[in-house]
């Protein structure tokens, strides 16, 4: 058994942003919503957190 499979799915949806980087910044702006002010990113390769970060960037909040 691996120790992936003792974690409910349901459980990383709500504690993890994975999936494509619009799912990925819905799921920060939820983390920041609820007051985090640093989300640290891991498990991913640089090319995918640079289309998570540009998502971010042109959010409408980002471009005011």
């Amino acid at each position: 058994m691996c120790s992936s499979d003792l974690i409910p799915d349901e459980w990383v949806h709500q504690s993890c942003a994975v999936g494509p980087a619009g799912d990925c910044v819905r799921k920060l702006e939820e983390f920041r919503a609820a007051g985090a002010d640093e989300i640290a990113t891991y498990t991913s390769t640089p090319a995918q957190n640079a289309e998570v970060i540009a998502a971010w960037r042109s959010r409408k909040e980002a471009l005011t």
